[in-house]
């Protein structure tokens, strides 16, 4: 191989964005995997409130300073978000509901519910603390590296497809079976939005009003609207329920329309320098395998837990 055909290679390295931001997020994967489990050891009594700033948020800021043709705006999409759009995404967080609990339902079917085991014993902590570990972190730190850097990344597809390439990547960003079930959608939604607006505070909003709306009943037990979404999951396969769930899917979809309309000024256009075939490379499959690998963990975990009653 000459000269001329490595300074080729690198250039094309260099330009494909994609391969660059999943070979990135691979990176903080492993990173997270293993940095909080030293995090917890170094420092049980603050990790879980730090650690994804320390494992997700800080690598982040550095990947988009270390390249230089990247700005924070444009990779961040820091622009406001218009009244009426507020409105909208709320709307959106609350229609889309039904239709995530069918999907979580379904992955507790088929995978058991080793996530609401850890969950329930995550949640014994004051309240301010459970909505920021759990609410306020994530809608930072997960939408800045994945409707961030990611989504900036795959700027040379179509909206479609960027969309759909980020609600994979999100699902396997959780590591775990049950989760992957829920935020694919979820994650098509929120890159979708903020496409649509051009602004990471749409997928920030959705995602911050989705995680604290989970841990609602926590805080609220007695709260009218948790007992009707009660109702809602528990009478999901019946006709009333699959009614529900098509009402969700409709409502959902007529106020992505409207969220479209309103910012038909920002139509999102493909970045024709950045398309690329290079979509699922090894870095791609080693997150998948990594996802599968955690997500078996979790539930061998789980289940030995179970069984030695510790």
């Amino acid at each position: 191989m000459n000269n001329e055909e490595c300074i080729e290679i690198i250039e094309k390295e260099e330009n494909d964005s994609i391969f660059k931001v999943t070979r990135f997020l691979l990176f903080v994967c492993i990173l997270f995997l293993f940095g909080s489990m030293i995090l917890v050891l170094i420092m049980p009594s603050i990790a879980e409130y730090i650690m994804q700033y320390v494992l997700i948020a800080l690598p982040v800021i550095w990947f988009v300073f270390k390249n230089e043709k990247w700005s924070f705006r444009e990779t961040f999409r820091f622009n406001k978000l218009k009244i009426r759009d507020v409105l909208i995404l709320i709307g959106i967080t609350i229609s889309i509901q039904p239709f995530l609990n069918l999907m979580l339902i379904i992955s507790q079917v088929l995978f058991g519910d080793a996530m609401g085991v850890l969950f329930e014993e995550a949640v014994d902590e004051p309240v301010l603390l459970l909505v920021f570990s759990m609410a306020i972190t994530p809608a930072i730190c997960e939408e800045l590296i994945m409707r961030g850097v990611v989504l900036h990344g795959s700027r040379g597809l179509s909206i479609w497809k960027a969309s759909l390439l980020n609600g994979v990547l999100f699902g396997f960003f959780h590591m775990n079976f049950n989760q992957f079930s829920y935020t694919i959608f979820m994650g098509i939604i929120l890159a979708y939005v903020v496409l649509i607006t051009n602004s990471i505070f749409a997928g920030m909003l959705i995602h911050f009003l989705n995680n604290f709306w989970a841990i609602s009943s926590y805080i609220w037990p007695e709260n009218n609207l948790l007992k009707l979404e009660e109702w809602v999951v528990n009478h999901i396969f019946t006709l009333a329920g699959i009614i529900i769930v098509v009402l969700s899917i409709i409502v959902t979809f007529v106020l992505l329309k409207l969220l479209e309309k309103s910012n038909s000024d920002k139509k999102y256009v493909p970045d024709p320098q950045k398309q690329s075939n290079r979509v699922l490379e090894w870095p791609f499959w080693l997150i998948a395998g990594l996802f599968a690998f955690s997500s078996v963990l979790i539930m061998l975990s789980v289940s030995l837990s179970k069984m030695t009653g510790i």
